[in-house]
């Protein structure tokens, strides 16, 4: 299974202990090949910072992946993006340009705590392919 990949999205302090749960049964199997999903400042309310050492422990071998800045809808949208995404799309409500910026700052936040990311995975990203040119430019 060489092109087999499991990610874990959304490691945040409020999920740690499922995190580590996810991990440990990933590790007994040996399954090695594993993304991590991180956000800054989830839902505007916990930081990454909070749980720098657990990620510094964590991280070893694995990829690491931006998953947006704050991971939520900063404004309601209609029907359908809450119904798909429980206001979770941050990406679907903020311009190209804002979009750009959070991936910068958010790049910035991860290499401060010596976490290197080559890959975004934004909520909803699909909604910015714009984006995806530019990103390039940023690292690749």
């Amino acid at each position: 299974m060489k092109n087999f990949n499991i990610s874990i999205h959304d490691i945040t302090r409020s999920n740690l202990q499922a995190v580590q749960e996810i991990n440990s049964l990933l590790k007994h199997n040996n399954l090695e090949k594993i993304s991590l999903l991180l956000i800054p400042k989830y839902h505007k309310r916990e930081d990454i910072r909070e749980i720098k050492d657990f990620l510094k422990n964590i991280s070893k071998g694995k990829e690491i992946i931006l998953h947006g800045y704050y991971h939520i809808e900063e404004k309601e949208l209609n029907f359908l993006n809450r119904l798909f995404t429980s206001r979770e799309g941050e990406v679907l409500s903020i311009s190209l340009e804002e979009f750009e910026h959070r991936v910068k700052e958010g790049i910035k936040v991860l290499k401060l705590h010596r976490l290197k990311t080559k890959r975004v995975h934004s909520p909803c990203m699909a909604d910015k392919k714009k984006a995806y040119k530019n990103f390039k430019k940023m690292w690749f």
